[in-house]
Parts: structure tokens; C-alpha cells; sequence
């Protein structure tokens, strides 16, 4: 009787250790899988982080290397002189408070004379002009007194706050002129005389 309870014990305390070192081993070999669960996430967390850099370095070079645009060239809107002079591309306002651009051939000289791609930026340039439906001779006015200016045709326009209707587009296209949106403002500089845009000069000068 002594030797079966012996035995008994025995097998007890090696199913006892076997039990142990089962769940040990298991615990060993799960270790590992937990810790692959956040070196994925911090992976993918760095991928994206990695992705947003390259991206954001490839606008910054291209807005470095393209040309320089400033809006709102008017007469009547005072514009710092270093703006002008960086800038590649004027985007002029013909008939600002409602006054020919046409009429100031001092003005229309001195902007000939600075030999800058020559572009036009709605007509009055109230707010969101070109959002709502206009007619063909409202447009054709502003394009008019652009070529009386300067003598040469329309080739690109801009709207005021970068809206413009779906009608009004259409109207360009026909006519064959680009018109600049949103992406235009990201992949250039794009200054403001005045300093009248969402983003002051000095921040467009950084970026």
C-alpha cells in the first residue's frame, strides 16, 4: 500500500511539473508574437511618416523651381516692388473698382517694360466673381480692355478664389484659355500684391 501511494505522488508531482513546463515553453514561444504586433505598427507608423516627408519635399522642390506667380496686379492695389521683381508671372485685375486698366498707358507701359508672362485675374475681382454665371460680354470686356492694355491676347486667367462656375469654364475653354485652380497654388508660389492672400508673402517666401 505504501509503494502505491509512493507512486501515485510521483506521477501527481511529474503531471504537476509536466504541466508547468508546458506552460512555460507555450508562454516562451507566444512571446514573440506579441511583440511582432507593435514592431508592425511602428513600421507602418513610420511608412506613412516616411511617405508625408517625400511628398512634402517633392512639393517644396517643385514650388522652388517653378515659376514665381503674383495675383491681384492692379493700378489701384499697391504692390511691394521685390514682388514684382521675383515673380515670373503677373496676374492682372483689368478693371479693379471698376476702372479701365486700359485707361493708365503709363501703368501698361511700365508693366510691358518688366517683360513678365502677362496673365488676367477676373474682371473686377470682387469676391468669387466667377461663381456665379456670367455673360460672354461681361468676360469678354474684362479680356478686351486686358489686349487694349498690353496688346496681346488672353492666353491664361485665374479666378478670384480660385471659384469659377462649371458655365464659365466652359466659356475658356472654348476660347482656348487655361484656367489655373487649386493645384496651381500648391506647385507654385504665388504672392499677392498688398498682401491680400490666405497666407502672408513672408510665409509664400519660406514655402
Amino acid at each position: 500500500m505504501a509503494r502505491s501511494k509512493t507512486r501515485k505522488v510521483r506521477a501527481s508531482e511529474e503531471q504537476s511539473l509536466d504541466s508547468e513546463y508546458n506552460s512555460e515553453t507555450n508562454s516562451e514561444t507566444e512571446y514573440p508574437e506579441t511583440l511582432e504586433k507593435p514592431k508592425r505598427k511602428s513600421r507602418i507608423h513610420l511608412y506613412i511618416i516616411l511617405f508625408f516627408l517625400i511628398f512634402g519635399i517633392e512639393i517644396f522642390l517643385i514650388r522652388t523651381f517653378s515659376p514665381t506667380q503674383i495675383d491681384d496686379v492692379s493700378p489701384g492695389i499697391p504692390c511691394e516692388q521685390s514682388l514684382l521683381n521675383k515673380s515670373d508671372i503677373f496676374f492682372v485685375v483689368p478693371k479693379f473698382e471698376n476702372k479701365s486698366i486700359a485707361s493708365n498707358t503709363a501703368w501698361c507701359n511700365q508693366i510691358l517694360a518688366t517683360k513678365k508672362q502677362l496673365a488676367i485675374h477676373g474682371v473686377v475681382h470682387n469676391y468669387k466673381e466667377f461663381s456665379q454665371n456670367l455673360s460672354e460680354s461681361y468676360i469678354v470686356d474684362g479680356m478686351n480692355i486686358f489686349k487694349q492694355c498690353f496688346g496681346q491676347n488672353v492666353t491664361e486667367f485665374k479666378p478670384p478664389q480660385l471659384s469659377i462656375s462649371s458655365a464659365n469654364k466652359e466659356f475658356f475653354a472654348k476660347k482656348g484659355i487655361y484656367v489655373d485652380g487649386y493645384a496651381n497654388q500648391v506647385l507654385h508660389k504665388v504672392y499677392h500684391c498688398n498682401n491680400s492672400g490666405v497666407l502672408p508673402n513672408w510665409l509664400i517666401k519660406l514655402v
